[in-house]
């Protein structure tokens, strides 16, 4: 049986690394990342990953940044590496005889990097899909063993887009992994000329400006709920836009939150801001 080694940390990770295990796959260790403080309390909690792992009684390494000496007590066939959060190094790489396979939320080689799933909002795109590739020493550029497009619906957002990509990537890697190890995949490289990178999104990203484009406003409330979200100044102010739509191309708020205030309908909003217009 293939004895794996998982690399993960965010929620993202933990319906693909719960399909290895309802499938029966041998993963003797679980990589993620330490526990961080989380909320207003700044308790340290642990990954979701380590939540599973803990889960399934499976052994736990949380380095602060990994090195081979961290893994040195689990001989593998194979690493598995889905949204860990950190580099990992070619000795490392070499030290599993089939490599480590690498899942991406894009149609590789389009939006190499942190964020592709927003960036595939961002721009509007129809579809997108999820990667499998073998890892390599640079970003995002080993060799695809396998891709799965997805259309992306109307109504979906960051977290609509990300469970659905989640669950295919699950999929993909399931009916990938014997078949990669036995070579009956054969991994081919990717067309760098036509590579697209994303970015790493900050708070900052947010912002917008009620000229902008109406589209584009809806694409960036799609790609940043919930997080960085999107907002607008007005008067020195701070204005949250939680939901929103368009209409003959023209943006409606749904639901929005003033600075310092409750989140409340458009209605309820302009009753206190009667001089407020767009």
């Amino acid at each position: 049986m293939i004895k794996i080694v998982f690399f993960g940390t965010s929620n993202f990770a933990v319906p693909i690394m719960q399909k290895l295990l309802d499938l029966n796959f041998n993963i003797i260790a679980v990589v993620t990342q330490p526990d961080k403080p989380q909320g207003r309390t700044k308790q340290c909690a642990p990954s979701p990953i380590k939540l599973l792992a803990q889960k399934y009684h499976l052994p736990v390494v949380q380095p602060e940044k990994i090195n081979l000496s961290d893994l040195k007590n689990y001989t593998a066939d194979l690493g598995v590496l889905v949204a860990y959060g950190q580099l990992i190094n070619p000795d490392i790489i070499k030290s599993f005889p089939n490599s480590i396979i690498n899942i991406h939320p894009s149609l590789l080689p389009q939006y190499r990097g942190p964020s592709p799933i927003q960036s595939a909002l961002l721009d509007g795109c129809r579809e997108t899909g999820t990667s499998l590739m073998v890892l390599d020493n640079n970003l995002d550029t080993g060799p695809i063993i396998n891709q799965k497009k997805i259309i992306i619906e109307p109504t979906d957002d960051f977290l609509s887009l990300s469970g659905k990509l989640a669950i295919l990537s699950a999929d993909l890697l399931a009916v990938s992994i014997d078949k990669y190890i036995d070579k009956k995949i054969i991994p081919i490289s990717q067309n760098n000329a036509i590579a697209t990178y994303s970015q790493i999104i900050n708070k900052k990203n947010g912002e917008i400006k009620l000229t902008d484009h109406p589209k584009e406003i809806i694409n960036k409330l799609k790609a940043f709920t919930p997080w960085p979200g999107i907002y607008f100044f007005w008067k020195n102010k701070r204005f949250k836009i939680l939901t929103a739509h368009l209409n003959n191309n023209k943006l409606v708020i749904d639901t929005i939150q003033p600075e310092g205030k409750k989140s409340m309908t458009y209605g309820e909003f302009i009753k206190g801001y009667r001089d407020f217009n767009f």
